[in-house]
């Protein structure tokens, strides 16, 4: 993984902690979450608070997750509201923290000028023992705190001043009014400073993954199709205790898992958009790239990902490429789109396995990404893709690559997605844009 960090691939983006006053705000969110403080002087954070160098400091990668569920939380600065999740139990922690912090950023950023916000994505569940229990996920609600008070100070106000307002007669409540004199020395006129975070409760999405039971997705039925039950679809193994309401599949089941993505209206339809040149070209290169290192055929990198000069070695290596039926979809498709023929015939007929090649999620739909992650379970071989949407599994076989596939890897995640410098964000835009149809 050390190619990854010096690259700036792993534990990249991340916000930097540093200075007396920033190290000891976070050191006392974590002696109020009963966590040993840090003797860093300087490190990073995610979009939770979570540090890779506190991490390894510690010795625990879970310091602030211990149970898998119910997340803790630091916040010190708004900018995290834009960082990735680095460790994660579940994909959607990212989701609900970032609309937890769309929700309440005027209050998040005045807090965080004098305070740190800490906290737990609370729900019912308090620990993962059977499938039935993330199933049961509906609701989650951040339980949030500051070290000073600040926090907790604005919001009792805010009950009191809303007392205040609908009953006549509680000013005369002995204490009622030194109470809140007592609440506004703390955090001010809570009517006009926007401390009080309003919004704590969010709805858990429907589709995730979880890295519980070796990894799963979970497709939880909103009540909109025929069949209600929820599927699970298992990385390794269909565990024990799966409800009735609960169907259990492999992730090898690629014919199942396109059945429910269809069924469920969530894959974009074969368009022009879906098809175009640049898509199918980007998707071929990455297919013949992955066929010749599997076959240890030697070829040139920057070759390989160029519109000139990837036909010349599709066309020196047909013999291997043409065994492929992945690759084969892919040219006949290039042809059909070209022509004008009947893309949805041909993609019928094909093997559930290669229709996954070219596929992907609504750009408009709330699960977009989650959708994009599943689906490129079934195109581990398109690593630019892999590493745009599903980062754990790119760095679960990045471990296991030969370091030929790993430095190809790396050179077209660099080449195409992105080069580490300022043009970086403009990259990964472009190229959501033109794979998923989606920048965010």
């Amino acid at each position: 993984m050390e190619k990854l960090l010096s690259n700036g691939l792993i534990f990249g983006n991340l916000h930097r902690v540093s200075g007396a006053t920033m190290v000891g705000r976070y050191n006392a969110c974590l002696r109020a979450m009963g966590i040993a403080p840090t003797d860093l002087e300087e490190f990073h954070v995610d979009a939770s608070g979570f540090s890779p160098e506190v991490a390894h400091e510690k010795g625990d990668k879970q310091y602030l997750d211990p149970e898998g569920v119910n997340r803790h939380f630091i916040i010190l600065s708004p900018e995290q509201r834009s960082l990735p999740i680095v460790k994660m139990h579940f994909s959607t922690d990212i989701t609900v923290l970032r609309r937890f912090m769309d929700a309440n950023m005027p209050s998040i950023e005045r807090v965080t000028l004098s305070d740190a916000i800490y906290g737990e994505i609370e729900n019912l569940v308090v620990s993962v023992k059977r499938p039935a229990d993330i199933v049961d996920f509906k609701t989650v609600e951040f339980v949030i705190h500051t070290p000073s008070g600040i926090l907790e100070a604005s919001e009792d106000l805010c009950a009191m001043v809303a007392v205040f307002e609908q009953d006549d007669m509680a000013w005369r409540v002995p204490g009622f009014l030194e109470g809140m004199l007592e609440k506004v020395l703390v955090c001010g006129d809570v009517r006009r400073n926007g401390l009080a975070c309003r919004h704590r409760k969010f709805e858990w999405p429907n589709v995730f993954w979880t890295d519980h039971f070796g990894g799963a997705y979970v497709f939880r039925s909103d009540g909109s199709t025929a069949t209600p039950e929820t599927r699970m679809f298992f990385r390794n193994q269909v565990p024990d205790g799966m409800k009735d309401h609960i169907s259990g599949h492999l992730l090898a089941d690629a014919a199942e898992a396109i059945e429910v993505l269809e069924e469920r209206r969530f894959l974009d339809d074969l368009n022009v958009e879906s098809l175009s040149d640049d898509v199918l070209h980007h998707k071929l290169s990455m297919r013949v790239a992955h066929v010749l290192l599997e076959n240890g055929v030697p070829f040139d990198d920057h070759a390989v990902v160029s519109e000139k000069s990837m036909n010349s070695i599709m066309y020196a290596n047909l013999g291997i490429l043409n065994e492929d039926p992945i690759y084969v979809y892919l040219t006949e498709m290039r042809k059909i789109v070209a022509s004008g023929g009947d893309v949805h015939s041909f993609d019928a007929d094909a093997d559930a396995l290669v229709r996954f090649a070219i596929r992907r999620a609504l750009p408009d739909i709330e699960d977009v990404w989650e959708i994009n992650r599943f689906v490129s379970e079934y195109c581990e071989w398109d690593v630019v893709s892999l590493f745009a949407v599903n980062k754990v599994r790119f760095y679960e076989i990045y471990a296991d690559m030969s370091d030929r596939a790993k430095k190809f890897a790396l050179g077209a995640i660099r080449s195409i997605y992105d080069d580490g410098g300022g043009n970086a964000l403009r990259m990964k835009n472009g190229f959501r844009m033109k794979l998923f149809g989606h920048t965010n």
